[in-house]
């Protein structure tokens, strides 16, 4: 990288844009290693996966560029965690992608090779901006560090520093059931719809306000995306044993699919709020990798929900992500990823595995020091909630 300034600001963004040109030249490299797997439909779908990854790997940088050029650096204190957030999440991506193919050698190290330079100059983009306190004085610029190394969870009525007061007013008005949602999804045609996938399609995109469905008690056996497009979604059901989006599907050696793939649910639009439903996958052991719920959506919140599978339950992916009062189940690494997830107030189930199996609750592939996700945290023990 090179940049003929003294501008910090310019300096920080440079290495940014060096970071998303790089990214965007691995997956024209990953395109044309397409036409080389025809043959191999496992392979082909960890290519199309490693692109959307790849995809978002991109949104995150271009969040992180607007958010350095279009601010002053000496109030940018206030917006470390997000910068640390996003592209950390950048790294997430990179080393999700590669995990999808531990069924083929020759094309994960092909792979490696290729992604090398997007993974360094990534990582050189989040080292700066980690090191931003101490950089900054150098170049004359003094600010507040008060709050340069805020938690991104604080002791604050019990809630992330991000969840603001009108969400939380809003959930009480459903404790109190006092809220009117925009859609209600019912079975039995009560409602405006009877499938989640059609009130979430007739939802709003790109909003900035509260989008409010509710989902009545029912099995709804449906495959869930809230994509990026789909910001703000509130999602709400009758309790975790009423309201449950169940699906089946597992990797299973030799089976075709992608642990990405397998996902019941997928949360992906910022902001995604979900209280008092049931996510599962009942694909069971054998069939292995098998996740109910999975969550790359930023300052995301699940209160009083339940994930329920055995192995890699929950995929929390990228992003930040606060769990309370919920049940998690599962075997082998049930709750996964890399995203700083904050789990209050809960109760984990440890699931009887497979035999000659044993029973491993998180894992989280951790490569670069300056990584900004504290993985998992959990707080505040106490015995689980529903209704």
């Amino acid at each position: 990288m090179s940049v003929n300034s003294t501008d910090p600001k310019e300096f920080i963004a440079k290495a940014i844009l060096d970071a998303e040109e790089a990214v965007k030249k691995f997956i024209n490299y990953s395109d044309s290693l397409i036409v080389q797997v025809k043959n191999n439909s496992l392979t082909k779908m960890a290519l199309d996966d490693c692109k959307d990854m790849m995809n978002y790997a991109i949104d995150s940088l271009q969040a992180s560029y607007s958010n350095v050029t279009s601010n002053e650096l000496r109030n940018i204190n206030d917006r470390i965690n997000d910068l640390r957030t996003w592209l950390s999440a950048v790294i997430s991506y990179q080393q999700s992608c590669l995990d999808g193919f531990e069924h083929d050698d020759d094309m994960k190290g092909t792979l490696q090779k290729g992604i090398v330079d997007a993974s360094e100059l990534t990582c050189n983009a989040l080292t700066i901006v980690t090191k931003l306190v101490h950089i900054l004085p150098k170049f004359g610029i003094q600010f507040n560090i008060t709050n340069t190394r805020k938690l991104l969870f604080a002791e604050k009525n019990g809630y992330p520093p991000w969840f603001s007061a009108k969400d939380r007013h809003l959930l009480a008005k459903i404790d109190n059931n006092n809220l009117k949602p925009n859609v209600v999804v019912a079975k039995d045609g009560s409602g405006q719809f009877k499938t989640i996938a059609a009130a979430l399609a007739a939802a709003p995109k790109n909003s900035n306000v509260r989008y409010v469905i509710y989902i009545k008690a029912g099995i709804y056996n449906e495959y869930i995306t809230v994509g990026k497009q789909y910001t703000n979604i509130l999602m709400y059901g009758d309790g975790p044993r009423k309201t449950i989006v169940t699906g089946s599907k597992g990797v299973k050696k030799g089976g075709g699919i992608t642990t990405w793939q397998t996902a019941t649910f997928s949360a992906i639009g910022n902001g995604f709020i979900a209280k008092s439903m049931g996510f599962r996958n009942t694909a069971g052991p054998k069939k292995h990798q098998a996740v109910a719920l999975r969550v790359q959506s930023d300052k995301s919140v699940f209160f009083n929900c339940r994930m329920d599978a055995y192995q890699d339950t929950l995929y929390n992916q990228a992003n930040r992500q606060f769990f309370r009062n919920c049940i998690i189940s599962g075997t082998i690494d049930f709750i996964f990823g890399d995203s700083p997830t904050f789990i209050q107030n809960s109760l984990l189930i440890v699931r009887r595995p497979m035999d000659n199996q044993f029973n491993t609750i998180t894992a989280q592939g951790k490569d670069f020091i300056g990584h900004g996700r504290n993985f998992l945290q959990l707080l505040s023990w106490s015995p689980y909630w529903e209704t």
